[in-house]
């Protein structure tokens, strides 16, 4: 039976990923297996470019009209290759498909040699505290940062040779090259705070590996010549050079139409593109000045400003007013958190935002995963006492993370509450318990 027989297990990002890594897994050596590509899909999450392998015939037709067909194997440097009896794959955005699924192997260009030095990564995993098949046991969190650092290796592996005379771009890789090797030696705890730091890290060098990877591959601009060519000199009358054959460009293939950026997909890649390091609404904008030009047409400023705006609501606090207190009933105010504690309740939060679904709503897990957090957080003991006297499996459907934390503030000691509250107020979150 085929792995994709259904619409529904295409949609379903998780699912899709699932399956993807499953029939992917049984390419090797000359085995080749038949693939259509779509330049864009709307999953369940955000859209992105969609690869199907090993499904039903009839299951392309209906998701929408393929770009490219034709089939997939492994080459000899284990690395994807497509050939396409239909049109042609994009293979950077199959590329971070694949690093969004978690595969730590590179997609070859149609023609590549072998991969080159700047591809061979310093390590090739997380050199976490515990065993790997206990991380697999810690829930979406840690999953999620595995497959973010395989993808990043994938990502890595397709660089292209990139000299040393190249100065920029050689001092950019060596930085990033020294980047994933101290991350892959850092000693990684199941603690919110060590995930969340590590995932940051994977996901800035993913960004750091894609600019490498575009700006290497962009082509040299043609030296210009310093030389004026001179005519020797002559006796005779000058002879108006013969009208030659005319000059035809060279055949090109037309590349691929960018999709136009529209509102939906400016909800999405906000969503989806997470500030990194020390930014601000003002630095996450101008970031992503840079790259969506390269996906996306028909960009005028309105759109940056869309982008800035719903950053600062999403992200960053939106006003320099000062936040009204939060005062306890019957109490002076709220005691301030520690560090500590605002640390592991913002990262508590952040990661329930990493896997929440549409219009930014949480399944049972993560349900649970949130309360259990805050309530380790603030030191509970009990993590029930988290979830609204609910048990994991009790929440029959998915509400939004607003929800979710309201319901966990319910049970909370009212003093605590307000304490988490201005925590919350003052860092300009949008969310309260």
């Amino acid at each position: 039976m085929a792995t994709f027989s259904t619409p529904e297990q295409v949609r379903d990002f998780k699912t899709y990923k699932a399956g993807m890594k499953t029939a992917l897994a049984r390419l090797h050596g000359d085995t080749a297996t038949k693939y259509v590509y779509f330049h864009q899909f709307k999953f369940d999450d955000k859209t992105r470019a969609l690869l199907l392998v090993d499904f039903e015939p009839a299951l392309p037709k209906t998701l929408g009209s393929a770009i490219s067909e034709g089939k997939c194997k492994m080459d000899e440097h284990d690395r994807f290759v497509f050939e396409g009896s239909k049109g042609e794959v994009n293979v950077d955005k199959v590329a971070s498909l694949f690093a969004d699924i978690g595969i730590a192997r590179a997609v070859a260009r149609p023609g590549e040699g072998a991969p080159t030095a700047s591809a061979k990564p310093v390590a090739e995993k997380l050199d976490m505290k515990y065993g790997w098949t206990e991380i697999r046991t810690w829930g979406a969190d840690a999953a999620e940062l595995i497959e973010r650092f395989d993808g990043l290796l994938g990502l890595y592996k397709g660089l292209p040779e990139i000299p040393p005379d190249a100065k920029d771009l050689h001092d950019r890789h060596e930085s990033i090259k020294t980047k994933m090797a101290d991350l892959a030696k850092t000693r990684i705890s199941n603690t919110d705070a060590d995930r969340g730091n590590a995932l940051k890290a994977v996901n800035s060098l993913r960004e750091a590996v894609e600019a490498l990877n575009n700006d290497a591959r962009r082509p040299k601009p043609a030296p210009k010549s310093t030389t004026v060519p001179v005519e020797p000199a002559s006796t005779t009358a000058r002879r108006e050079p013969e009208p030659g054959p005319a000059k035809t460009e060279p055949a090109s293939s037309k590349p691929q139409p960018k999709p136009e950026l529209t509102a939906e997909l400016i909800k999405e890649i906000v969503r989806s593109t997470r500030p990194v390091g020390k930014d601000d609404a003002d630095k996450y904008t101008e970031r992503l000045k840079r790259k969506l030009p390269s996906e996306y047409s028909g960009i005028t400023d309105k759109h940056y400003e869309a982008i800035k705006k719903l950053a600062e609501v999403t992200y960053f606090k939106a006003s320099k007013a000062e936040p009204e207190p939060v005062v306890a009933k019957g109490d002076d105010g709220p005691t301030p958190l520690t560090d500590t504690q605002a640390r592991n309740i913002d990262a508590a939060i952040q990661a329930a935002i990493r896997v929440s679904g549409q219009n930014d709503t949480i399944d049972n897990d993560a349900q649970v995963a949130l309360g259990d957090a805050i309530t380790h957080a603030i030191g509970g003991s009990n993590p029930t006492h988290s979830r609204g006297g609910g048990h994991r499996g009790s929440f029959n459907k998915d509400v939004t993370i607003q929800q979710a934390l309201s319901n966990i503030g319910r049970i909370l000691n009212p003093k605590t509450r307000a304490s988490i509250n201005a925590h919350l107020q003052g860092s300009g979150s949008p969310y309260n318990v």
